[in-house]
Parts: structure tokens; C-alpha cells; sequence
């Protein structure tokens, strides 16, 4: 079981660190937030430019060569910090090095090994690491997490978000908590000095829905039989910008929810049934269970599977995240994919 992050909150309050932690998750903002927290315990309080060199960020260096930064001293600090980024790719011959680092580091030196999304939990590097309550998971916030979240970085920018439009944001915004900031920003950025109550029409005159559409598009298209209409919805998302991995992520979602809407609709569920066991505002679930009910169970069934073991190609290196998300609207041309409609 992985350990209890306001557990690690509290030690960091109190000043306490680990000599090794292992950051899995979808969500990289809290896991980037988690990283400076860590940072700020360790290296703060001095000078500057000397946790600044105490501090080091690499990309997937050989396990070894990590052990051996972190046990050479820095001559401008007391401490340092390596953060990893890639740990994702370090096979069981990573194992015994870090387990033997965790159980006999002075502190002196601190190792943050980042996963790039969820790490593969039955690998022998995260039931190791796990074992000692190393490894600290984030994962996308949902329902109530996630719209408290919402209504906190409001807060934390002078705003307040009235019903409706805390409604339409919990609906319209990807899973992760940069877009959430970001927007939260352009929001601000709006309401200029004032702040004060954010209304849906403040929402709608700022907040750009072309993601939530074009996810909600392109996987009906997708299992209508219709790639080029897919791709160009998705088309749509890569050329505003949008993170690849976070659309691979959105269009899993996008087919579970149209998948558990169909079948809780089916079994004579209300809406507001639904909407609670789908974790979406309640006044737009008939779009989730329209969209379900234009799909056999099977196209549905069919759609998550792929979306799911494509995910786990690009999470191990298999598939770049571009080409994953071309494979998926191919889909649509596939003989086995009847249209609909």
C-alpha cells in the first residue's frame, strides 16, 4: 500500500524527510509540488545560490551513477537533492540498488525518483520501495477532491466561484491540475484587481470547451466508424497545444464514462444516480448517456480495452503518445467497427 500522503505533509511541516522517495501518478502538478515541498525542507533556509547548486535534476541516469552523486558530498551546502525524472524505466536490476541506498543513507543527501504517470506496481523496484513506505502516489483528483481543488485555487487567486460555474468547470477541464491553474489564471487575469464572485457567464467568456468537445467527439466518432471526423476532432487538440499523454488519458475517460452511463441507464438508474457514480455534474448527464446510448456495449467494451493497453505501450516506451492516439481513431476504419448511425 502506498504511504498516505498527508503522512508525508506532516513531516514535511515538521521538517522531517526520507532519504529516497519514489512520485508515481497521473497528476504531474502535485507531484512536481510534492518535489518543490521536499526541496524547500531540505535545501532551505541558507543560502540561495548554494541550494541552487546542491540541487540536481537529471533524466534517467543508471541507477548506480545516482548513488554515487548522492553519496559525494556538496562543498556549498549541508545537504543536496536529486530529483530523477523517468523512473518508470528501471527494470528489477534497480532494486537492490535503492533498497540498499533507502536502508543505509546517512541523509546527508536526499533521492526523489519522479515516474512519468502511474508506475507499474507489480515491477520489483515499486513493491520494494513500496514495502518501506517510499513510495508516494498521485493520482488524478476526482468528485469532491477534485471540485474542492477547483474552488481552492480559485480562492488562492482572489476569486470565489459561485454554483454554476464551479459546476461547468469541474465539466469542461481536463483531469490534471495545470489546466486547472492555468485557467484559474486566465480567470484572474479577467476579473482584473477586484476578484471578488466568479459567475458561469465569467466561465464561458474565458474557459475554452473545445477540449471536453472535441474528447466527447472523438470517441463517438471512433466507435461510429467514422476516423476522419476522430481525427479531426483530435486534430483540433493537438494543434491548440494540448499534452498528447493528457489526451490519451481524456479519451479512456471519455469511453469508461459513455460505457458506465450506458449500462447504469439501461438499469433504469436517475440522473442524478448516474451523475453521482460517474463524478460529473448532474445537469450534463444526458450528454454521457446520450452518447452511451448510440454505442453498442461491445464497440464501448471494445474502445476501453484498446485505450487501456495503449496507455500501458506508451507508459513502458513501447508507443510513442502521438502514434497511440492515431492508432485509436484507426479504429474507426476497422471492418470489426459498425457504424451507428
Amino acid at each position: 500500500m502506498t504511504a498516505d500522503l498527508r503522512g508525508l505533509a506532516d513531516d514535511l511541516r515538521e521538517g522531517k524527510t526520507l532519504p529516497l522517495y519514489f512520485f508515481e501518478g497521473e497528476d504531474e502538478y502535485r507531484k512536481r509540488r510534492a518535489l518543490e515541498r521536499v526541496r524547500e525542507v531540505a535545501l532551505g533556509g541558507g543560502d540561495k545560490a548554494a541550494a541552487d547548486v546542491a540541487y540536481e535534476f537529471l533524466d534517467a541516469p543508471l541507477p548506480d551513477e545516482i548513488i554515487e552523486r548522492a553519496s559525494t558530498g556538496s562543498f556549498f551546502a549541508e545537504r543536496k537533492l536529486i530529483a530523477v525524472v523517468g523512473a518508470e524505466t528501471y527494470g528489477k536490476e534497480a532494486a537492490p540498488v535503492f533498497e540498499s541506498y533507502a536502508d543505509s543513507a546517512s541523509g546527508d543527501a536526499i533521492v526523489i525518483l519522479l515516474a512519468r504517470g502511474k508506475a507499474d506496481r507489480r515491477g520489483k523496484l515499486f513493491k520494494s520501495l513500496d514495502g518501506r513506505g517510499l513510495v508516494f502516489s498521485f493520482p488524478y483528483l476526482t468528485g469532491g477532491d477534485r471540485r474542492r481543488r477547483i474552488a481552492k485555487e480559485a480562492e488562492n487567486s482572489g476569486m470565489k466561484l459561485d454554483g454554476d460555474a464551479l459546476d461547468y468547470l469541474d465539466y469542461v477541464l481536463s483531469p490534471d491540475l495545470y489546466t486547472i491553474t492555468n485557467e484559474m489564471e486566465k480567470l484572474r487575469l479577467f476579473r482584473g484587481s477586484d476578484g471578488g464572485e466568479v459567475t458561469l457567464d465569467d466561465v464561458k467568456n474565458v474557459v475554452a470547451v473545445s477540449r471536453v468537445e472535441s474528447i466527447f467527439d472523438a470517441v463517438r466518432f471512433v466507435g461510429e466508424g467514422r476516423g476522419q471526423r476522430a481525427m479531426e476532432a483530435i486534430g483540433r487538440l493537438l494543434d491548440s497545444g494540448e499534452n498528447e499523454l493528457a489526451i490519451l488519458s481524456l479519451l479512456a475517460r471519455q469511453a469508461k464514462l459513455f460505457w458506465q452511463a450506458k449500462v447504469l441507464a439501461e438499469s433504469g438508474a436517475p440522473p442524478r444516480e448516474i451523475a453521482e457514480k460517474l463524478g460529473v455534474p448532474w445537469r450534463y448527464v444526458d450528454e454521457y448517456v446520450d452518447g452511451g446510448r448510440r454505442l453498442p456495449e461491445w464497440v464501448l467494451a471494445r474502445m476501453h480495452r484498446s485505450l487501456t493497453s495503449l496507455d500501458f505501450k506508451v507508459k513502458t516506451g513501447a508507443v510513442e503518445p502521438r502514434l497511440a492516439i492515431e492508432m485509436f481513431a484507426a479504429q474507426a476504419a476497422s471492418p470489426a467497427v459498425a457504424r451507428t448511425n
